[in-house]
């Protein structure tokens, strides 16, 4: 932390020194609804709806100081397009300076740099039922285990590429969803050159939940052709508790074909039994789903669907999708999860949708 607010005081300082320059605001959002039809196994049960899946509006500026320096900031809120429900900065929102040679040092409430790295696997927009971070990353805010999420009282450090490398540093310091003086850190790098990327990421969790840390590795890579692009993923959760911890390793592929009027799209994710060094039959309670540590305690996430292009801002998609439980795992969608599922369960859903930027 005594480094980043270093970079802060050394930007501020440079920035004393530069001309002001003009503002330049730009209004964006994006609207994704669709109908959907969801069901659950164990217990029986299904249901019509309709679902916002992260609709979002948002202001971003940038003012150009002079120098090769800009102010930035952005401020994004949610919008319920079936229900009414919203917020004018529940999304990412921060304020900051940036230097084309030394980089972004943002401040605020803004996506963890795990979730952040969703970019490298989604092929759904990352939300509604197709969304695996449910699976993958056990949700967000709403868990204390779920490292799909936004943290409060961020600053954040992007550096400029250097030679195809880009390097990510955060930290969360007190953050709202858990105990005080709880702290969130992160590493992320990234590597890009013509058709390929890569990345890892490092991210820990103290005291989100009380006298326990927990983590992630996670890496990705991706590959982008004339006839579509495909992308590979691999995460493993580390949770402390009681006598040791608990891991659990996932693996995702995920991939789309370009076809008239539009691409097919998949995505195959497999998560692996719970392992580690906590006592036999250790068991930790998660909104998102339990973790005990044995045999049967993985899942399969499958979902596959067909986007037509409108334009180059709309498009409308039809997919199916499935989380498939072990006999000792009860999962569900990582957006929009439908019912409590009992283990061994498997929630399966299909959509009709539309998505609009702007």
């Amino acid at each position: 932390m005594a480094r980043i607010a270093a970079g802060v005081v050394i930007l501020l300082g440079h920035v004393a020194f530069a001309a002001f320059g003009q503002t330049n605001v730009v209004l964006y959002g994006k609207i994704n609804v669709n109908m959907e039809h969801v069901s659950l196994s164990r217990p029986a049960q299904s249901q019509a709806r309709l679902s916002s899946n992260s609709s979002a509006l948002g202001f971003r500026a940038n003012e150009d100081l002079g120098g090769g320096w800009a102010a930035i900031m952005q401020i994004e809120g949610a919008i319920g397009v079936d229900t009414g429900a919203g917020d004018i900065n529940g999304k990412d929102s921060f304020v900051g300076l940036q230097q084309r040679d030394l980089g972004t040092i943002a401040l605020g409430r803004e996506s963890t740099i795990i979730k952040k790295m969703n970019v490298y696997t989604d092929r759904f927009e990352g939300s509604g039922i197709a969304d695996d971070s449910g699976v993958a990353l056990l949700q967000g805010e709403g868990n204390p285990l779920g490292f799909n999420r936004r943290s409060g009282n961020q600053v954040r450090y992007d550096s400029p590429d250097i030679g195809g490398f880009l390097l990510t540093l955060s930290r969360a310091a007190e953050t709202e969803e858990g105990p005080a003086r709880s702290v969130i850190r992160a590493a992320w790098l990234q590597y890009r050159y013509g058709p390929w990327k890569a990345a890892a990421a490092y991210e820990t969790h103290h005291g989100l939940r009380m006298g326990f840390d927990d983590s992630i590795v996670r890496l990705a890579g991706a590959y982008t052709a004339s006839w579509g692009d495909i992308s590979l993923g691999w995460n493993r959760l580390t949770y402390g508790v009681a006598g040791g911890d608990l891991q659990r390793n996932y693996f995702t592929c995920t991939g789309a074909y370009k076809v008239p009027g539009g691409s097919i799209a998949w995505r195959y994710g497999k998560a692996g039994d719970i392992g580690g060094s906590a006592p036999a039959g250790a068991v930790l309670s998660s909104a998102a789903g339990n973790l005990s540590k044995g045999a049967d305690t993985g899942a399969v996430y499958a979902t596959l669907g067909y986007n037509y292009v409108l334009s180059a801002r709309s498009y409308l998609y039809l997919y199916t999708t499935q989380v498939r439980n072990d006999a000792r795992a009860n999962f569900n969608f990582g957006t929009n999860a439908y019912g409590t599922a009992s283990a061994g369960a498997t929630v399966r859903g299909s959509a009709l949708g539309i998505v609009h930027r702007f």
